[in-house]
């Protein structure tokens, strides 16, 4: 039977003891709601069977000396690959194939073979050439957010001409996007047909065997195709789309998970099992920022879990918004959530959000980059009552912030708020760029504040070094910056005081090289105080595909 804890407390003998914390199930707990230099009383009670044990209470001074940011001395304790091309927390639906119920709608582009179900999967057969397409009508899509993936099983390889199947996303015989590989010709590619008009893209050279898994996700307008024959998904080949947006808002309208199958000649029986669809994660990650409550402390629901935000890519570089649950206890971690931006008619996959838990108000900021570079690239705010730390996100009604130094032409981006006890009022930080383009590594971190999170101030700018990742770190209480960089070799991060005044560099070595500049996100937990971060690793040759995610440890008090 599990063990499980509740945390009480009391401000003098005289209170009843209250619950700040129930089921746990760590040994850990940091409580963050306290007044430096106070005194508490504390107890836990062990709970099993349900019957709970309460024990002795104990007195404890809320501690008073947090290293300074700039004393910490980090060093590096994990580094990990992040791959997960369908978390299991985003999973939409996995099709059985126990039975036909009137879940699947079948469409041809001429002549159709005949489909049947049996042990778990669909086998199509055809004699001649045929061509089936089969949509799982329960599954829809809002978001270009998506990944599809397919067991496949050839068991009669007697097509001629071509012997075509795919694994995608369909709304009917006219207008497909599918994983495309051609078994007789050794081609696989990304295959896309819009009212009627097919065209094969970005094709790549593949022996196939006769059991395989076949997968597609789409991330904005990118498509990507990867495979499994056994040794574990890779990454086969993609293509930026141009012939249909699907960002644009109802674009994915009648839209639903598909397979296909179309040979030439001959007689070709496939058999299509597993059929799973949800959310993409990525094969990269980087640009992570702490989701936190109001003054810039991590936000949690059930310790040891914290939340931060980053941006996942796919094999191409394409980028989105995803929200990642990390286990301080074991530094294990995974995706949760993905998040979108509703703006101009279209669902962008804008990047780098800052999620702050204001009571029952979400905040966030994420800058524009769904607009791709040498566009309108600046910060935007929304707030939102639903839950948002797992599962499909979409904002909805952002507006820009008009900060200073953003005017036209400057971008902003790398955002992060929170509440300054001191002086009552917000404080933002974040990156200005001098041109979109990004030539001459023109950007570096800059700060405001408001009162009313409309009209901003400028506190000051360090505009002479190129850095990025703009975050706020609440140490004793009080608020710090901390940015990383520079431009040309990300291996530092500058750390400020709330008036933007230099204090010095984290003694932490980034690993960004000439590629990127690492983000300090510093999570304290425990007796500890983490940096969440990545380096320069692609996947891949291709840019924006980096990072690992790197772990850099320090004592905190």
């Amino acid at each position: 039977m599990t063990v499980t804890y509740n945390v009480y407390r009391r401000n003098t003998p005289s209170e009843t003891p209250v619950a700040i914390a129930t089921k746990l199930t760590s040994l850990n707990y940091s409580d963050t709601t306290v007044t430096i230099g106070s005194t508490y009383l504390y107890s836990v009670g062990a709970v099993k069977n349900g019957v709970e044990t309460i024990g002795t209470e104990i007195s404890v001074l809320a501690n008073t000396n947090e290293i300074a940011l700039t004393a910490l001395s980090f060093s590096k304790i994990s580094s990990t690959t992040y791959f997960d091309l369908l978390p299991a927390a985003l999973v939409k639906s996995n099709e059985t194939f126990a039975s036909d119920t009137g879940q699947f709608t079948k469409y041809t582009e001429g002549t159709a073979g005949t489909t049947s179900i049996a042990s778990n999967a669909m086998t199509i057969t055809h004699s001649g050439t045929q061509n089936d397409i089969v949509v799982l009508n329960t599954t829809n899509f809002t978001i270009p957010q998506i990944f599809v993936q397919c067991t496949v099983n050839v068991t009669t390889l007697g097509a001629t001409s071509y012997d075509n199947g795919g694994v995608g996303i369909a709304k009917d015989s006219n207008n497909f996007l599918f994983a495309s590989l051609d078994r007789l010709n050794s081609v696989v590619r990304v295959q896309i047909k819009i009212g009627g008009t097919n065209t094969f893209l970005s094709s790549t050279t593949k022996t196939w065997g006769s059991s395989f898994k076949l997968g597609l996700s789409l991330v904005g307008n990118s498509a990507c195709v990867y495979a499994d024959t056994g040794s574990g998904w890779t990454y086969l080949v993609g293509a930026e789309l141009t012939q249909y947006d699907f960002k644009t808002v109802g674009n994915l309208t009648g839209w639903h998970p598909a397979f296909t199958l179309a040979n030439g000649g001959g007689t070709s029986v496939w058999k299509f099992s597993a059929l799973s669809t949800g959310n993409f994660g990525g094969v990269g990650i980087r640009d992570q920022t702490l989701v936190t409550d109001k003054y810039a402390k991590p936000y949690t629901v059930n310790s040891p879990y914290y939340y931060f935000t980053a941006t996942l890519v796919d094999p191409l570089g394409a980028g989105y918004a995803g929200l990642m649950r990390i286990n301080m206890d074991d530094l294990t971690y995974s995706q949760v959530g993905v998040i979108m931006n509703n703006r101009s008619s279209k669902y962008q996959n804008d990047l780098a959000p800052h999620v702050l838990i204001d009571g029952s108000t979400v905040r966030v900021t994420i800058g524009t980059w769904g607009n791709g570079f040498g566009d309108d690239i600046r910060v935007m705010y929304a707030t939102t009552t639903t839950a948002i730390l797992n599962g499909e996100h979409v904002l909805s009604s952002p507006s820009f912030l008009s900060l200073p130094l953003s005017t036209s032409g400057v971008g902003s981006y790398d955002s992060m708020l929170g509440w300054d006890i001191v002086n009552s009022r917000w404080i933002l930080a974040y990156v200005i760029t001098n041109n979109t383009s990004f030539t001459g590594n023109p950007f570096y971190v800059a700060a405001a504040y408001s009162t009313d999170l409309s009209t901003w101030t400028l506190i000051g700018v360090d505009s002479v070094n190129g850095y990025e990742g703009a975050k706020i770190i609440n140490v004793n209480n009080d608020l710090f910056i901390a940015c990383g960089g520079v431009a040309g070799n990300g291996n530092t991060s500058r750390v400020f005081d709330k008036s933007m005044g230099y204090l010095g560099v984290l003694n932490a070595v980034f690993e960004g090289g000439t590629l990127t500049q690492p983000h300090p996100c510093m999570i304290p937990y425990g007796g500890y105080q983490y940096i969440v971060t990545f380096d320069n690793t692609k996947y891949g040759s291709n840019d924006f595909t980096w990072g690992k995610l790197l772990i850099y440890r320090a004592n905190r008090y």
